[in-house]
């Protein structure tokens, strides 16, 4: 059903964009709860209930890199607060590609949910100006009572403002389980998340499923009539709905890259351009690390490390593993202890390059673990430095070293408008940090 098919649009790419303005999904964030503030200044921020999705344009892509740049800039700029964007950078990155979903949480609607929809016209002034056809207001209906989100009457009256105003609406249901049975687990989830017990006063309405055509139908048909439109409302609702889905649909491949290896440039990493550069260089570095270990008269293990440069040649993959083995010893010049984790220590490949310890023939470490013949397959190192470099570095010392690996990035100088931060970005776990990196400092103060 439409309805459901936007709102699962919203839930997969609107929440990484609500979380990047301090908000959870349908919560209100309190730094911005006077709806008289001036919503054009400079110094403000977008901390509203703000949905953002990337169009899809034909023979465009891009769209999602935008999107995410949106949110990293939030973060970048919060010093230590909460990420905010402000309305130079909305300014700067919102046009016709990028679609603008005002929920009830956005100060226009609940300006609209305060019985204000004269200072609702007026907050949504600016925004129109930035999103021009690309802004929506969402029309969420879960049936509930009073002038709250997800009530009858605000569903009713933002529909009617849309109208007035000429501002596409969306019809949405805020989907945040399967089936109606699911909602316990999301009371569950958000004590957990809120890190406390679970408030009788606060529980999931039940309501935020993802429903099908006709649950749809009858609640754009009941919003309509409440709202005063004509009968043909209800089905242009739903209409403007499914196109706004299918305008907000993201192509895996196409937007996300899905499916395709994404490495550094091999000149990073100091191979020559071109095609076979990055393994030559490969291969010289592997051949000195067999020779520096003492393994490059062993048969077995040289007949390991052709095969292992076998496969990683028929895939691709040689310029990740200059990558890798330069960030680990770059981080090891830092005085940073490294180990290899996971089945990247199977490698004889690794080995060589002194990124894993272990001989993988010694300890009948098999190199299948980490990755195959299969084209497109993934490749067990992913995690393991990702391991490396968040928790298995047992050390204070991880954000020095991405520092290192930035500049590393930037080729030692800046690489683009951003430098190295252009080309790199960090996942961190703090729970896989905090369980290696703890008892690490336990028991180095035990000592």
């Amino acid at each position: 059903m439409p309805g459901g098919v936007v709102k699962a649009v919203q839930q997969s790419v609107g929440e990484f964009a609500v979380a990047g303005a301090g908000l959870q999904p349908g919560e209100v964030d309190e730094r911005h709860q006077r709806h008289d503030r001036d919503p054009s200044a400079e110094a403000s921020g977008v901390g509203e209930d703000l949905v953002l999705a990337p169009a899809q344009v034909l023979g465009q892509v891009g769209q999602w890199a935008r999107l995410c740049r949106i949110v990293s800039t939030a973060h970048a700029t919060a010093a230590g607060g909460p990420p905010v964007v402000a309305w130079p950078v909305l300014q700067q990155c919102a046009d016709e590609k990028l679609t603008i979903l005002l929920g009830p949480a956005s100060e226009p609607v609940r300006a609209l949910s305060a019985g204000r929809p004269d200072l609702a016209e007026q907050l949504l002034a600016p925004w129109r100006e930035v999103a021009g056809a690309s802004l929506r207001l969402e029309v969420l209906h879960w049936g509930l009572q009073g002038l709250g989100a997800g009530s009858s009457r605000l569903a009713a009256h933002t529909l009617g403002l849309a109208d007035q105003l000429s501002i596409p609406a969306v019809l949405t249901n805020a989907v945040r389980y399967a089936d109606p049975a699911q909602h316990r687990i999301a009371d569950v989830l958000d004590a957990a998340r809120r890190l406390r017990p679970i408030d009788a006063r606060a529980l999931d309405c039940g309501e935020r499923w993802l429903k099908g055509p006709d649950q749809m139908a009858a609640a754009a048909e009941l919003i309509s009539q409440s709202a005063g439109a004509g009968p043909g409302r209800a089905a242009a609702l739903l209409a403007e709905t499914a196109r706004t889905a299918e305008e907000c649909e993201i192509d895996p491949v196409v937007d996300l890259g899905l499916g395709r290896s994404h490495f550094p440039e091999p000149t990073v990493v100091g191979a020559e351009p071109g095609l076979g550069g990055a393994m030559r260089l490969l291969t010289q570095r592997c051949e000195a690390g067999m020779a520096a270990r003492g393994l490059d008269r062993d048969r077995r293990a040289v007949e390991q490390f052709d095969y292992e440069l076998g496969i990683i040649g028929r895939l691709g993959f040689e310029a990740y593993f200059l990558a890798v083995a330069q960030v680990v010893a770059d981080v090891r010049d830092m005085g940073i202890r490294v180990a290899a984790r996971g089945s990247g220590a199977g490698s004889m490949v690794n080995h060589s390059l002194f990124v894993a310890t272990a001989n993988p023939l010694e300890h009948r470490l098999l190199f299948e673990r980490f990755t195959d013949h299969t084209p497109g397959c993934e490749c067990g190192l992913v995690l393991s430095w990702a391991e490396v470099a968040e928790a298995a570095v047992q050390s204070v010392q991880v954000v020095p070293a991405f520092d290192e690996i930035e500049d590393r990035g930037a080729g030692g100088g800046p690489a683009g408008p951003g430098g190295g931060a252009e080309q790199f970005a960090f996942d961190g776990r703090e729970e896989r940090l905090c369980e290696r990196v703890v008892p690490t400092l336990t028991g180095a103060a035990d000592r």
